[in-house]
């Protein structure tokens, strides 16, 4: 079974934090797919998830209001000591969006070296020659 929520948005506010019990929440406002037919423009929906760890840390960090971020989680529910049900959104990675050049909130919430940790990317390697000697017992990756 598959039990995953990916969405992309922006930070409605500043993400809420409880640093004595180590949890957090973050509220995403995700922009619909199609226009309300009455209004003609995009209606957005407004999602809490329970951020804690490392995602915490980050969002504590590096997010606020505004920010565009990529968050993915999974759904979760409990049953309450009043015996009803709780659904609730669990974050399991929060990043940062790519934002369009071409908006006006793109233009003023750009990140910029210092204030988001720059991704490291795996060094490039030269491709194999006929020369080159290979360990049998080197792990495959299929």
């Amino acid at each position: 079974m598959l039990n995953v929520v990916a969405v992309n948005g922006r930070l409605s506010r500043d993400p809420w934090i409880n640093e004595e019990k180590g949890f957090g929440y973050l509220d995403v406002a995700v922009q619909r797919n199609f226009k309300n037919k009455k209004t003609g423009r995009y209606d957005s929906d407004f999602l809490n998830f329970l951020i804690r760890g490392k995602t915490l840390d980050f969002a504590k960090k590096y997010l606020k209001t505004g920010s565009c971020v990529d968050v993915v989680g999974s759904v979760r529910s409990k049953i309450d000591k009043d015996k009803k049900s709780i659904t609730y959104l669990v974050a399991n990675s929060v990043e940062f969006a790519a934002v369009p050049s071409n908006t006006s909130a793109g233009k003023n919430n750009q990140q910029t070296p210092q204030q988001a940790p720059a991704k490291s990317q795996p060094a490039k390697q030269a491709a194999p020659s006929d020369n080159d000697v290979y360990d049998d017992d080197e792990d495959l990756p299929f």
